[in-house]
């Protein structure tokens, strides 16, 4: 399997594994091959930061996604879901290296991110995990910052927002 490590990737995150899956967290500052044939074009020389997740299950089946574009200094905690059908959700969290660390609130368990554990790359701290089965993410914060979680897996595709009320 080519993984984007064999691409020039940089890791910023040591391969984790819970004995069912494996996953890892990739980044690189390069404008993407695309930036030009998207509705508009994005600037080139501008400070990107794309990032991917990869995970493998243990029959060796693989998922992946990913964030690209501009690096946002107005950003400096963001957090998304990624998921496959077979896999568990993946919550990826990036944040920038001033933050002591960072708070992971689910309906199950609360977890915290200790910067100090996380070797910086790119000038943000990256992290994973897989959500439990049924499990659902509440909400990731750091220092007042609180990005709550809202489900957008209700939205119909055919209408792309929720039904009104009648």
């Amino acid at each position: 399997m080519t993984t984007l490590a064999h691409e020039g990737w940089t890791p910023v995150t040591p391969a984790h594994s819970d004995g069912e899956y494996t996953w890892q967290m990739f980044a690189d500052a390069e404008r993407p091959s695309f930036a030009d044939v998207v509705p508009k074009p994005w600037p080139v020389g501008a400070d990107y930061l794309n990032v991917f997740i990869e995970a493998v299950d243990s029959a060796g089946h693989s998922m992946g996604n990913g964030t690209y574009g501009l690096r946002e200094e107005s950003q400096p905690l963001y957090y998304s879901l990624s998921s496959k059908e077979g896999f568990p959700q993946f919550l990826e969290v990036r944040f920038i290296e001033d933050l002591a660390g960072v708070t992971v609130e689910t309906d199950r368990r609360t977890i915290v991110i200790d910067a100090a554990d996380i070797e910086p790359h790119y000038g943000m701290r990256f992290w994973a995990m897989p959500l439990e089965d049924g499990e659902n993410l509440v909400a990731v914060t750091s220092r007042g910052i609180r990005l709550e979680h809202v489900d957008t897996s209700g939205i119909p595709a055919e209408t792309g927002y929720y039904p009104l009320p009648n």
